[in-house]
Order: structure tokens, then C-alpha cells, then sequence
């Protein structure tokens, strides 16, 4: 199964039915416009931490996103991986424990 296939399965079938309807909206746009392009034909049980961290730090060079926003990034990714291996089983390995968010400083970008 694919990371963008897993995606669409994790929202219907965690998300809303666990999640409140804005977080669902706002999780879903994170998945949709943006996990889907850059990790999405990857395979779930072939995802890295290192390809996490390293899409993670094209996120916040690429945009301009306030830090509160880029952080809703990386709780999507720990949870879809948590929820992936703890309770539906589809990897035996949470690529997203290590996970960290970048410093904004060395990325804001400069007039």
C-alpha cells in the first residue's frame, strides 16, 4: 500500500471517527495537497525517518507558512504512522517517532 493510499484510508477510517470536523478539514487539506504530492508513491512500509525529516525541511524552505501551520505538518505525519503501527498494523516500525521540526530561523526567508 502506498502513503497516499494509506492517507485517504487513515482519514476516513481514523480521522472521522476520532477527530473533530475542522481538525478533519485541516488534516485532510495537509494529506491532499501536500503528503500525497511529496511522499504519497512511497511505499508505507518504505518510508524513512530520514525521507520524513528531509521532506519536512523542503516544506519549510518551499513556503512561507506560519510556524503554528508547519507544525500541523508534523502532527499529521506522527499520527498517520502511530495509527498505522499501533492500531491498525500495517508496519511493524514508526518511521515518525523521530521526527523533529526544523528551526524556522534558517529558513524565513529574507527581503
Amino acid at each position: 500500500m502506498s502513503y497516499g493510499d494509506y492517507l485517504d484510508y487513515w482519514i476516513e477510517n481514523y480521522c472521522k471517527v476520532n477527530l473533530k470536523h475542522r481538525t478533519i478539514e485541516e488534516y485532510s487539506v495537509i494529506a491532499n495537497k501536500y503528503l500525497k504530492i511529496g511522499l504519497g508513491h512511497y511505499k508505507l512500509n518504505a518510508i524513512t525517518s530520514y525521507q520524513l525529516n528531509k521532506y519536512l525541511i523542503d516544506v519549510c524552505r518551499r513556503y512561507d507558512y506560519s510556524y503554528g501551520y508547519l507544525r500541523n505538518f508534523v502532527k499529521v505525519i506522527k499520527c498517520s504512522f502511530r495509527v498505522a503501527t499501533d492500531i491498525f498494523g500495517f508496519i511493524n516500525y514508526n518511521p515518525a517517532i523521530t521526527v523533529s521540526f526544523p528551526h524556522l530561523a534558517q529558513f524565513k526567508k529574507r527581503p
